[in-house]
């Protein structure tokens, strides 16, 4: 059954990619709030990820990174819950030039 935060998720994905790039930065930084982490990874650079259980959000996060700032990202789905029916995707964002 899903909740209701998860059907707002869902209903705000469904809109298109705003056009200028101080929106794309704040849907970025609300979605780093709420799901995201920051890595420290050595030599002064850093990685992020990003853990949600809407498909939606992820798939959005991915189009965010990748259209205004074309940063490379890797996503994993694991199975979790009773019998694994519910999933989790983890969106990880390795240290590269243009992420910091």
């Amino acid at each position: 059954m899903e909740t209701f935060s998860q059907a707002i998720r869902e209903e705000l994905t469904r809109f298109s990619l705003p056009q200028c790039k101080g929106c794309i930065k704040a849907e970025l930084a609300a979605i780093l709030h709420v799901s995201g982490s920051i890595h420290l990874t050595g030599n002064q650079k850093i990685a992020v990820s990003v853990a949600t259980e809407t498909a939606g959000v992820a798939r959005r996060s991915i189009q965010l990174l990748k259209v205004p700032y074309r940063l490379q990202s890797e996503i994993r789905v694991e199975q979790w819950g009773k019998l694994g029916k519910l999933h989790r995707y983890l969106l990880y964002i390795p240290a590269q030039a243009g992420l910091m």
